[in-house]
């Protein structure tokens, strides 16, 4: 019996470690945008999916319409301007969001103006992600996201928006994890609390849900726990 857990993050860059072989379960991480890393110490790029460059431009001007830290992400890395680090950083102090109490993890850099780095990256842009000054202007601004053809534009909080390919998705990735190891799709497990969890809970063999999950996300669960997870709500599941 192979137990295998998966730190799926954000949408979806599938990178897979394996540590100690002699240690189980092994432990995969998937995160930003649906490539795939493999490795016994170095992690291995198996899948790369980019925003088309064309695209990637279009809804970075969308962007540019609001006010927010907006992330860049490429190369498993997320890249801000001096502005919009501030703002990460003021919502890190207030606690806003579960993203926010998450502790910077070394990937985040900081550039001196994004559209200038927009003009040579174009073509290497995984994610979008931004952060909005409120919850109404982050659902209107989804409405004109989902308009655009050839995207995925979710939501990890009530206050975000997150942009990807066309087809790039957490449960995309799962699949493709599952397949890649081996697994029937009946024998995987996801849990998750968010719009950007939808996909995978949906095609999870088992959708297991978080007790704070939005009532549309709960209704997707085949197991809910009664602790939220800043109250060990993984834990009991």
């Amino acid at each position: 019996l192979h137990t295998f857990l998966v730190h799926i993050q954000s949408v979806c860059l599938m990178k897979s470690y394996f540590f100690n072989p002699d240690f189980s379960p092994r432990l995969f991480s998937l995160t930003s945008s649906n490539a795939t890393q493999r490795s016994t110490h170095e992690p291995v790029l198996l899948e790369r999916h980019y925003l088309p460059p064309e695209t990637a431009r279009e809804v970075f001007a969308l962007y540019r319409e609001y006010h927010g830290p907006l992330s860049i992400f490429s190369d498993g890395r997320s890249y801000l301007d001096g502005a919009g680090m501030a703002l990460f950083q003021d919502r890190h102090i207030q606690r806003h969001s579960t993203e926010a109490r998450q502790p910077d993890d070394g990937r985040t850099h900081v550039v001196r103006d994004l559209d200038e780095w927009m003009s040579r990256h174009a073509h290497e842009v995984e994610k979008f992600c931004m952060f909005f000054d409120s919850i109404e202007i982050a659902q209107a601004a989804l409405v004109r996201f989902r308009a655009f053809p050839g995207i995925e534009a979710v939501q990890g909080a009530p206050d975000n928006v997150e942009v990807t390919a066309a087809g790039v998705d957490k449960g995309t990735a799962l699949l493709a994890l599952a397949d890649w190891l081996g697994i029937p799709r009946e024998a995987t497990l996801a849990i998750g609390d968010s719009d950007n969890d939808r996909a995978m809970l949906a095609r999870a063999g088992v959708a297991a849900v978080m007790a704070n999950a939005l009532p549309e996300i709960r209704a997707l669960g085949d197991i809910v726990s009664t602790c939220d997870n800043d109250h060990d709500g993984v834990a009991e599941l």
